[in-house]
């Protein structure tokens, strides 16, 4: 009498776990226990490849810090002189910017006169270089001569915007002049 018997089989990929059902593409898929629908399997955890155990592989212990290992200080090698020095330029970084917006504030408040044609003509600018006034005299107001006048207006006005630069300059040369020194000092 001739026996037969079944062929030995590999170790099965799911470790004993029945398969997931398939879906009409062929992917499998497994029902949501709640609601009935189905997920990929790529949202169902992984199983082990085939041939491979199915025990989890431990994973290292980590172990917490205690008090005595505190984490290494990164500013360990930063000289203490070091820290003093750029505390003192942060605090003159922070009045020098103080003094900024307040020269700033000034600037903004002035105006200035520009002539030209001998005080003929008289332009008045406010501190961010615009034209607030203009006074002609009546002698330059010939008809005939509008082409000269018209030089001289620019000429006050462009007379008016140098000797606003020149107060700007002047009123910003010494915060200028203080942050040149405090980087000087920085530098070494």
């Amino acid at each position: 009498m001739l026996s037969t018997t079944a062929p030995p089989t590999a170790p099965s990929s799911n470790c004993g776990r029945a398969s997931a059902p398939t879906t009409k593409s062929g992917a499998s898929a497994r029902r949501h226990p709640t609601g009935g629908e189905r997920q990929p399997t790529s949202a169902l955890p992984r199983r082990a490849a085939p041939g491979h155990s199915c025990r989890a592989v431990p994973r290292p212990r980590q172990r917490p810090l205690s008090v005595s290992q505190d984490p290494p200080d990164r500013n360990r090698h930063m000289d203490l002189d070091d820290t003093l020095g750029i505390k003192r330029f942060l605090d003159s970084t922070r009045q020098l910017q103080q003094d900024l917006v307040q020269a700033r504030q000034e600037m903004s408040a002035v105006t200035v006169q520009g002539t030209a044609g001998g005080g003929a003509v008289k332009a008045t600018v406010d501190g961010r270089g615009a034209l607030e006034g203009l006074v002609i005299s009546p002698v330059v107001a010939d008809p005939g001569n509008v082409r000269g006048l018209a030089d001289m207006i620019v000429s006050a006005v462009q007379n008016a915007h140098q000797t606003l630069m020149d107060r700007h300059e002047q009123r910003l040369a010494p915060v200028l002049d203080s942050l040149r020194t405090e980087l000087r000092d920085i530098s070494g």
